[in-house]
């Protein structure tokens, strides 16, 4: 063996947290502009999803409304026909 391979294997922690060794060229690694292309997407399905539900709940909550706005006319309604008939007698 070299003394240089010599000198790697006796290393301490301390001895190679001292300098800036970069990674080998050849090796695979997530870029920036994969990483935030995919946030982007993932932020807009989000953004999709969102409101895709707003309007499913809004659309529900509107037939609901529906609903109640006619409960009260036919209940309205039958107090006046009750108030009418009872002014008649």
């Amino acid at each position: 063996m070299s003394d240089a391979k010599i000198m790697q294997t006796n290393e301490t922690v301390a001895d190679r947290a001292d300098e800036f060794v970069p990674a080998p060229i050849n090796q695979e690694s997530a870029s920036a502009v994969g990483l935030l292309t995919t946030a982007y997407i993932l932020m807009w399905v989000a953004v999709f999803v969102f409101v895709l539900l707003s309007f499913r709940r809004l659309k529900f909550l509107s037939a609901r409304m529906d609903e109640l706005e006619a409960g009260l006319r036919s209940a309205d309604e039958q107090s006046s026909a009750k108030a009418t008939s009872g002014d008649n007698t």
